[in-house]
């Protein structure tokens, strides 16, 4: 049954995103191998059994893949349908994928200390919510940030990738790490304290048999299970409210808070603690296998949510204008922008006088050196900014606590979200 959200969703191949030209020429590569079958696809049924009875929401992802995305009727999981066979996605995640999602060629240490900051996060939720044994397996760990956070803090922690080129970065620091499956560790007979699927889930081919293997793995008695995926009810603070950014081929499954603790019951896991970011934590439990639907609940979210852009589009507008019309006094490069990402992208867009523009303050970017064109500026070194505008919504009082003396040296600071 074809019921798409608007026509934004329609398979017309223009991404929704800005692409680096990385991103641009692995996508061609990609799909060059989708016209010519080298990556097929597959149709499959819905984990509550559900075969056939499927609703369209929508025929494109970000990037423009053609993509369908459907939710099932009968239990409320969204989910990818048809996607690719298995070993056109192993052959994906090593060819293209880094490339197209990280939007960088090699792994580096910006991107590994951000997973490292990641890590000691992640455990201090879990100390929190349920302290336990020291043994960790992160599964798809990626270059091994995460695993090296839980070393630091004491842990036995150990990670297991697919990608060849990632676990030898982090080898090469030193982190225990292995290329492979996690199958492969089930022979070896261990159980671990902690496992952790940061992001991981979404994109499993066969739930039942991957979440299986984790069953064997996990210490029966005192383990926790971390897991981490996109929440879709998340939407209303992130992805800047739209689904359509939202959706990437890489991801069969998408989640809120109910539909997650669902899947984990019929696959004998316990949640003892959940929100729709989603983040949960999970112990060993019994096999549930009633089914309960959340279809009305996940596509009126999904259609309100649609239905509210034009209003945020009309309302970001306003906001731009009102900055214009504050901005309007100052010349020729004495305009500054802290922030970086869809706000702040969207706000030049829309910005009439680009010459006003000196260029960003964000310290993430600071060793790049640029971003969007625009250089980044050294908050300790500015010379002739006169305006700061913060582009963020979420972190917009932390960024003004940060640079909030500037004002005491003339410097104006404007909010993009009051």
């Amino acid at each position: 049954m074809r019921n798409i959200l608007s026509d934004r969703y329609l398979n017309d191949g223009i991404p929704s995103v800005k692409l680096n030209k990385i991103q641009k020429d692995y996508l061609k590569i990609f799909k060059d191998k989708c016209d010519k079958e080298i990556y097929e696809k597959e149709d499959y049924q819905c984990e509550c059994g559900n075969e056939t009875e499927f609703e369209v929401l929508g025929e494109k992802d970000r990037y423009g893949l053609a993509v369908r995305t459907v939710i099932c009727p009968k239990c409320g999981m969204v989910m990818t349908n048809p996607r690719m066979t298995k070993d056109s996605y192993d052959r994906f995640y090593e060819s293209e994928y880094p490339y197209i999602y990280r939007a960088i060629k090699k792994p580096d240490d910006k991107y590994f200390n951000r997973r490292v900051e990641e890590g000691h996060r992640l455990a201090n939720l879990i100390e929190s919510v349920r302290p336990t044994g020291k043994n960790v397996l992160e599964i798809g760990c990626a270059g091994g940030g995460i695993v090296e956070a839980f070393t630091e803090r004491g842990y036995n922690a150990f990670g297991v990738d697919l990608s060849a080129e990632y676990v030898d970065f982090g080898k090469h620091k030193g982190i225990n790490l292995r290329c492979c499956h996690s199958s492969e560790l089930v022979k070896e007979g261990k159980t671990y304290d902690i496992i952790i699927l940061n992001h991981v889930l979404e994109h499993f081919i066969d739930l039942r048999q991957e979440l299986g293997i984790v069953h064997k793995l996990l210490d029966r008695q005192k383990g926790v299970l971390f897991v981490a995926v996109p929440g879709i009810k998340n939407l209303l603070f992130s992805y800047d409210n739209d689904f359509l950014l939202f959706l990437q081929n890489a991801h069969i499954y998408h989640f809120t808070k109910d539909t997650l603790q669902q899947v984990m019951k019929w696959n004998g896991f316990d949640a003892i603690y959940s929100n729709e970011k989603v983040e949960a934590i999970f112990c060993m439990g019994e096999k549930v296998q009633n089914v309960n639907n959340y279809y009305s609940d996940i596509k009126s979210f999904l259609v309100q949510l649609e239905a509210d852009r034009k209003d945020r589009k009309n309302e970001f507008r306003l906001r731009c204008e009102r900055i214009m019309q504050d901005i309007s006094k100052y010349g020729k490069a004495e305009v500054a922008i802290y922030g970086t990402g869809r706000e702040a992208e969207k706000l030049l867009d829309e910005i009439g006088n680009p010459s006003q523009m000196q260029g960003f303050l964000t310290k993430d970017l600071l060793e790049e050196g640029h971003y969007m064109g625009y250089p980044i500026l050294d908050i300790e070194k500015l010379d002739n900014v006169k305006c700061i505008i913060i582009a963020s919504k979420i972190y917009k009082e932390v960024i003004y606590e940060r640079i909030k003396y500037l004002e005491d040296y003339g410097i104006t600071i404007i909010q993009m979200y009051e």
